[in-house]
């Protein structure tokens, strides 16, 4: 090769070169741009986003509040028609409550999956007791069931087992399993069966069956898809968004578990959800308005009740839902007027509403906590959208979804004016569920609790307050039953509390008590019904504390 041949050899490679690397510039100029652009579109994505879960959020709102007002007003309407004969006017008004219940589904609904999408649903995690959630559900569900006929059943083995998760959220799931089975089937049954699963019992499975109309394979392999129903003519027919199945599927998944579907068209379709049951064993269950009930009652015996809302649907709920024997209620219309008041009167609850006009419900709350003087007093939130979360990081005593019920408001109240009134009884049982069916059970009849599950925890309690009187099982972990007896007579502040000794059938009253020691009364647990134990508890403690006294 010649040096001529060389050198054009080499500024050709020059040339390609020099071309390459203007290739390579423009490319890296057009990445440069395309990655530009995808900024701008994921931000704006993001921008869009946000804007639409603050409109879903503010129209969620503002479509609320006089559905709440249409609600609540038609359930008074009904009940004080149905007290006065006016059976006609019932019915009507019937008819109003259930459409404006079922629009505030349809609202619900959208709201939920645009939180689900949007990856910003919460889950609250605490020890639930099983028979309560599908009690509420079957209370709930009863008159969907009647509506078509339809013959509602329940299995369970566990009534009162434990399981730790957001019982709200299972119990919307289980709302809409059965409601959709009532719905779909006429003149049928329903079946809603609860039992252990998992090899080491370590899942908690819901069966829900019915006899209904079913689906083909291809429609149960796309139920769990929203805004899908079994085909067009299910939803020509029974209405819907098609969401409520889908928003249950990602409530499953965010608590651990899933549902799944069994169908066969024509003869019906079972749904399974399945839900880790999680351990309960570390939680001692205290009510928290327990702790935090503030003194003594007014003059006449009666719990103030302080409500904070601007809505005057809501001031009219409470003046009409809470007994004027057993309440005081007072009224203010902003975070400010709240404050005021509460300083001035410091009421035995306040309920407070979330969205207000200037300070929101939420700034409230945080400032009373501050204060000293106010910071025990129970604090019940009622809110149209779901901030469990937050009402229970605030330390919240309890938390009310909107619409309000007038029954679960004045039941929320009772409870705090209990508690107001008197002292508690202190139940001692290291079993988790029976020491909350017990609880529970007792706080329906008049009793406030407090709980402990070891003899230390029950000898703390007894030290930080005063206590009515004490409920316990002689089989303690930490201690036994004599030992904790001792302690306590010889403490001269508590040896005048009464004791009520809860023994186990399989024992007779007489081996148990020389285990124990002398006590102030015994009661068998020899029954397989709460309630009839509970009213024996109750009578049980009564004499006890009248021969004390």
């Amino acid at each position: 090769m010649t040096d001529a041949d060389l050198n054009a050899e080499i500024a050709a490679l020059r040339q390609l070169l020099e071309v390459t690397e203007t290739v390579a510039m423009e490319q890296a100029a057009h990445l440069e741009s395309t990655a530009e652009d995808l900024k701008r579109a994921r931000d704006q994505a993001e921008a869009a986003n946000t804007a639409k879960s603050a409109f879903l959020a503010n129209m969620s709102h503002e479509l609320r509040t006089p559905l709440n007002a249409i609600i609540g007003y038609s359930e008074i309407i009904s009940e004080d028609a149905a007290d006065a004969g006016l059976d006609a006017i019932v019915q009507d008004v019937t008819k109003i409550h259930q459409a404006g219940t079922h629009l505030l589904k349809l609202i619900s609904e959208l709201l939920d999956m645009s939180k689900i999408e949007a990856g910003a649903m919460q889950y609250l995690l605490e020890p639930t007791r099983i028979g309560a959630i599908v009690e509420s559900v079957v209370n709930t569900a009863g008159a969907l069931a009647e509506k078509n006929n339809n013959n509602l059943r329940v299995e369970w083995e566990r009534p009162d087992g434990l399981i730790h998760t957001d019982g709200q959220r299972v119990e919307q799931i289980l709302l809409n399993l059965v409601s959709n089975a009532c719905k779909f089937c006429e003149d049928g049954v329903i079946s809603v069966r609860i039992c252990e699963d998992g090899d080491d019992g370590s899942l908690v499975r819901f069966d829900v069956e019915d006899s209904g109309i079913g689906m083909t394979p291809e429609a149960a392999h796309q139920v769990f898809q929203p805004f899908r129903q079994a085909d067009s003519s299910t939803t020509r027919k029974y209405g819907g968004t098609g969401l409520g199945l889908a928003i249950s599927a990602q409530f499953a998944k965010g608590l651990g578990g899933a549902i799944d579907v069994r169908s066969t068209l024509g003869v019906g379709s079972c749904f399974t959800l399945r839900l880790p049951v999680g351990d309960v064993s570390d939680h001692v269950l205290l009510e928290p308005q327990q702790a935090d009930a503030p003194g003594a009652p007014d003059s006449l015996g009666r719990a103030r009740v302080l409500v904070v809302d601007d809505d005057p649907f809501v001031h009219n709920l409470a003046l009409r839902s809470l007994p004027s024997e057993r309440f005081e209620v007072l009224i203010a219309r902003d975070a400010d007027e709240g404050l005021a008041m509460a300083a001035q009167h410091r009421p035995d609850a306040i309920t407070l509403d979330v969205r207000m006009p200037g300070r929101s419900g939420w700034e409230l709350l945080a400032q009373l906590k501050r204060d000293d003087a106010l910071k025990t007093i129970p604090v019940i939130m009622m809110t149209n959208v779901d901030e469990r979360s937050a009402a229970n990081a605030l330390g919240a005593s309890h938390y009310i979804s909107k619409p309000i019920r007038r029954q679960t408001l004045l039941r929320v109240l009772e409870q705090v004016r209990r508690v107001s009134l008197d002292n508690a009884v202190l139940l001692l049982e290291r079993d988790d569920a029976v020491r909350l069916s017990v609880a529970e059970a007792l706080a329906e009849a008049g009793l406030p609790v407090v709980q402990a599950q070891t003899g230390e925890q029950a000898l703390t309690l007894l030290d930080s307050g005063e206590i009515t009187a004490i409920l316990f099982n002689p089989d303690l972990d930490d201690m036994d039953a004599a030992g904790f007896m001792e302690r306590l007579r010889e403490t001269a502040a508590l040896a005048s509390i009464p004791v009520v000794l809860m023994t186990d059938p399989k024992m007779s009253d007489e081996d148990q008590l020389m285990r124990v020691g002398t006590v102030d009364g015994v009661v068998s647990k020899d029954t397989s019904s709460i309630d009839a134990l509970s009213v024996r508890i109750k009578a049980a403690i009564e004499a006890a504390t009248t021969e004390k006294a």
